[in-house]
């Protein structure tokens, strides 16, 4: 394990035990990226050579991701459901909502990344489709400049001057292929350190904004420059996102106010500017925090952090909030608590199956489990039966307590990731039903499913079973029901016993075909030698 991974493994130690569950103080939009596609938002939070990610996928809520310490976060974007994050070293790794490790890419070619690259933006090469763009500014490179893209929005550089050897370069990364699209420059006073980069009607559009502000797009293979919106004119550019057929630009207090205005270019215009503003009042947010945006579906999401907390909240196309802002790490922090808890729920039903079964004092067994002769077992019909009459108030109180969701949504949602209620309901219900089962099991020797369908639980030779037996067979339910071929076991077994039957040495017996065991003998009430009492056959 090298050094890095030792450095992540602490983090995770430190988080998990230490009760931090949202990032310290970074400032926000410099150290923070939020892109998002049309099923999933990606929040990356990057400081120093450490890096947070959350994702809301879909309907989920916010879920973290284990902390990575890769290097420093240079861009990322979302093609398809994953967030892919670049780093100026030619690295970029891909992380997916619904699994745990990620996918590392191919380090880019040095042909196409020559030293002293340097990543100033990425986003999807299609609203649809596994490619993403990578815009970069390089040292110029002959060899990678094709003739039909060499010629920038400015015009010729004069033979007069003395060009710099300063270029642009459009990169597309499809699996773990890189390729280059296009190249702007080179250029007489360089690139800066800021630029976006959007994909829109099949058009690729580059917003350079110093020395001076300029709106490119590349078409039939030479860059055209655009004119920019006349309002907002000044003010930090915070994202150029592209559509499929209108690209949006948000900017930074553009009239000095604090405020984000979205501006929309559609067919070759620019629209009227809409300032973000929640129930008719305008928003706006201090200089040292503003805050990130990307594309979320049909909404623009910000985020932005308050003291220790990263808050997030949706806008429509108009500028209106949709809903309260939401905390990302709190919410996401509630989550990674409950699947916490549900693995110590695991593990701790795995000690407790293991201590029943070595219990000190137990008998070795030397005979395979029998029944008496005249004892039959349930039939499996029956017992199915007798399961739905016991389960089903559990299983409704459960369902109440998760949401009382749709079907449909619930299943989807236990299978893409559960939330927070479903969780602790699953585990609550886990809880309650084995106790009510050996609960009754040992008062009554049957649960009222069993008793309406006349069957008892008894042990092996006919006896009553004892209470660590009705334990095991009843905590044993819990990896049965979680593990749906484990409840095929009766159908392989001579008694139609469950694996947790075979394993507390127990069967469920039908009582209309076999009359009940015997009550135990008391010792005290036998006859004793002398008293005339005895039985005839044993006089002498």
């Amino acid at each position: 394990m090298n050094r890095q991974r030792w450095k992540t493994w602490t983090v995770l130690f430190l988080a998990a035990f230490g009760g931090q569950a949202a990032p310290a103080s970074v400032g926000a939009a410099e150290s923070a990226f939020l892109v998002g596609g049309g099923q999933a938002l990606w929040l990356i939070v990057s400081e120093d050579d450490l890096y947070r990610l959350a994702v809301k996928w879909r309907d989920q809520p916010w879920a973290k991701l284990a902390a990575e310490a890769q290097g420093e976060v240079a861009a990322a974007t979302v093609v398809e459901e994953a967030a892919v994050v670049f780093f100026n070293s030619g690295r970029s790794v891909r992380y997916f909502p619904y699994q745990q490790e990620e996918q590392y890419g191919e380090r880019a070619p040095q042909s196409l990344w020559p030293v002293g690259t340097r990543v100033l933006a990425a986003c999807p090469a299609a609203p649809e489709g596994a490619a993403a763009l990578v815009l970069v500014s390089r040292p110029a490179v002959e060899a990678t400049q094709p003739a039909a893209t060499q010629a920038a929005a400015t015009g010729p550089t004069s033979a007069a001057i003395r060009p710099l050897s300063v270029e642009l370069a459009v990169l597309r990364l499809e699996g773990q292929e890189w390729q280059q699209l296009a190249v702007v420059g080179p250029q007489r006073t360089g690139w800066p350190g800021r630029a976006h980069l959007a994909v829109s009607g099949g058009k690729v559009y580059i917003l350079v904004e110093r020395p001076e502000r300029t709106f490119l797009v590349l078409e039939q293979g030479r860059w055209n420059k655009l004119a920019l919106p006349a309002e907002p004119a000044t003010g930090a550019v915070l994202a150029l996102m592209g559509l499929k057929e209108q690209l949006l630009m948000a900017v930074f207090d553009p009239a000095g106010s604090g405020g984000i205005g979205i501006a929309r270019y559609v067919s070759g215009k620019w629209q009227e500017v809409q300032f973000l503003q929640a129930a008719g009042k305008a928003l706006t947010w201090p200089e040292q925090n503003r805050p990130g945006i990307g594309w979320a579906g049909d909404a623009v999401a910000l985020a932005w952090q308050e003291q220790d907390k990263w808050l997030v909240a949706d806008f429509d196309l108009q500028g209106q909030r949709v809903g309260a802002p939401e905390d990302i790490f709190a919410r996401a922090g509630a989550v990674e608590s409950a699947d916490r808890a549900k693995t110590y729920f695991l593990w701790g039903v795995l000690l407790v199956l293991i201590v029943l079964m070595f219990w000190p004092g137990q008998a070795l067994r030397t005979v395979p489990f029998s029944l008496p002769p005249t004892m039959r077992p349930a039939q499996l019909g029956r017992r199915a039966l007798a399961f739905l009459i016991d389960v089903v108030p559990f299983a409704g109180v459960a369902y109440y307590l998760a949401g009382g969701s749709q079907p449909d949504d619930l299943l989807r949602s236990l299978k893409e990731g559960p939330e927070v209620e479903q969780i602790y309901a699953l585990l609550g219900f886990l809880v309650a039903y084995p106790v009510y089962c050996i609960f009754l099991e040992r008062l009554f020797g049957a649960t009222f499913g069993k008793m309406a369908m006349r069957m008892r639980v008894i042990g092996d030779g006919g006896k009553r079973p004892t209470l660590r037996e009705l334990a095991l067979r009843n905590v044993s339910k819990i990896p049965e029901m979680m593990t749906v071929f484990l409840l095929l076991f009766p159908l392989l077994t001579r008694y139609r016993q469950r694996l947790g039957d075979k394993i507390a040495w127990t069967a469920v017996i039908d009582m209309e075909l076999s009359p009940p065991p015997e009550p135990p003998q008391d010792l005290s009430q036998r006859p004793r030698a002398g008293d005339g009492s005895e039985r005839e056959d044993e006089k002498p």
